[in-house]
């Protein structure tokens, strides 16, 4: 709470370029993260989430070094390059609940080697996993096999069923 105001979301490039910022405590009040909002935070390596969290924004956490990330269930649409050139997640898994994934979502996640996708299907962008140089498996959901397996035919990794 910010002067007696409840902070719903985190606008456009609010933190962009902050050199100095290692980690971020959103309230669960915040629903949303607009456009740019922590684009190049080159330290920021921690991010709590809010658990009311439905949308992140086009390049939010773009060029980052975040390691983990645990989105909450919350979470309905990541945008555009939300999480493009993060060289140290190794693994994520996104929420049952998300119904799209932007381009380049996770694009040049150089050390990503596991995703797990909980949706049953979703709207997927244009090259999500592209230079995903280390990506190997994607875990989806046993009944969406077939589904996913079409959609990510150009890539050179592993879709399997979630047991």
């Amino acid at each position: 709470m910010i002067k007696n105001y409840i902070v719903v979301g985190i606008g456009l490039n609010s933190f962009t370029g902050c050199d100095y910022l290692e980690s971020v405590v959103m309230p669960d009040a915040v629903r949303y993260v607009e456009e740019s909002a922590f684009l190049s935070c080159r330290l920021l390596e921690k991010v709590k989430w809010s658990s009311s969290l439905e949308s992140i924004g086009r390049n939010s956490f773009s060029l980052k070094l975040i390691k983990e990330i645990k989105l909450p269930d919350s979470l309905r649409k990541l945008g555009e390059s939300s999480f493009s050139f993060n060289d140290k997640i190794t693994e994520i898994v996104i929420p049952k609940n998300v119904e799209a994934i932007g381009n380049y979502a996770l694009s040049d996640c150089d050390n990503l080697k596991i995703v797990t996708l909980l949706p049953p299907n979703m709207e997927i962008g244009i090259d999500i996993f592209s230079d995903c140089v280390s990506l190997k498996k994607v875990y989806v959901p046993k009944e969406s096999l077939d589904y996913y397996k079409e959609c990510f035919k150009e890539y050179d990794f592993e879709v399997l069923s979630l047991e």
